[in-house]
């Protein structure tokens, strides 16, 4: 059932809160936890738990116990469950900051598309635009008769002509100058100045 409590929690809270390892010979008879209701009701004898600690802040905890005998676990257990926990905290830690690095590589690379580098790298700091009236310059850009132009080329070269052009008006004009990409429209492209910074 979702209500069944089938660990301490007494224990646990304490070794999370203190960020300590306890070893127990016997919580049954531990004066701390004789209010605790899982320990009476289980008859939780031995027990030991180790914080799972990558730096300084407790993440969890690795908890184990034993109903029937007292006197289970020695300290060798609690070292051996200590570098367990530690290599568990070490692995918890290093998926965690892949995820954060994944993310802000995406949100990196969304920037970078539409923002020069000293502008995405000030909305990554700041993390937030205000609403400000200001004055903007805008450029609307599109390449003369495209239509008539790409009807005559072959779609490979229509491709490689958008590229080059919109790397030289992107990369050498806009961001240059420290513009914002606004949109790509076909052939054409918008771009403003003066916004967000």
């Amino acid at each position: 059932p979702a209500d069944y409590q089938f660990y301490s929690k007494r224990i646990n809270n304490l070794v999370c809160t203190s960020g300590e390892a306890i070893l127990k010979v016997d919580a049954s008879i531990d004066k701390r936890f004789n209010d605790s209701d899982s320990i009476v009701a289980q008859a939780i004898h031995s027990s030991m738990c180790v914080p799972l600690k990558p730096r300084n802040e407790t993440i969890g905890v690795l908890y184990v116990d034993n109903l029937s005998m007292s006197n289970v676990y020695s300290d060798e257990d609690v070292e051996f469950l200590t570098a367990l926990a530690n290599q568990v905290a070490i692995a918890i830690d290093n998926a965690q900051l892949y995820k954060k690095m994944q993310e802000e590589a995406v949100i990196r690379d969304k920037l970078e598309r539409f923002f020069p580098e000293t502008v995405s790298r000030k909305l990554r700091e700041e993390g937030h635009l205000e609403i400000i009236d200001t004055e903007v310059t805008a450029l609307f850009s599109d390449i003369s008769d495209f239509t008539k132009m790409s009807s005559t080329m072959e779609p490979r070269q229509v491709i490689e002509m958008l590229n080059e052009y919109f790397k030289v008006m992107v990369e050498e004009i806009v961001f240059e100058y420290e513009g914002t990409l606004e949109k790509y429209i076909g052939d054409a492209l918008l771009a403003i100045w003066g916004a967000p910074y």
